[in-house]
């Protein structure tokens, strides 16, 4: 008679969402030799982090985001997992302090 040992390693992992989460450990499993498979309610990957469409061209963001040009790492990650979905927008988004508005972007 042949025991599985409950301490083999599996060689195929599911992870439950698509977000930037489970994007990072799909991608860092997969590095390792695991066969990934990630499963995901919605019909884009992202999470958090996705938008969807409206209808008739207006998208929404599913939960408020957004990226700085200084959020380097954040964005080079976000290029290799999704690449050519992120949308760069300039901002004139900006906070009253001290009588005038302040830029909140970055330089």
């Amino acid at each position: 008679m042949v025991r599985a040992s409950c301490h083999a390693m599996p060689s195929r992992i599911a992870i439950i969402g698509a977000g930037i989460a489970g994007l990072v450990a799909g991608r860092e499993l997969a590095r390792r030799g695991f066969a990934v498979t990630l499963i995901e309610r919605w019909p884009d990957v992202g999470g958090q982090a996705s938008a969807f469409d409206l209808g008739g061209g207006v998208w929404l963001d599913r939960y408020y985001h957004h990226l700085f040009q200084i959020d380097a790492e954040m964005i080079a990650l976000h290029d290799e997992l999704l690449p050519g979905e992120l949308e760069r927008h300039s901002s004139s988004v900006g906070m009253w302090a001290n009588g005038r508005i302040w830029p909140f972007t970055s330089p």
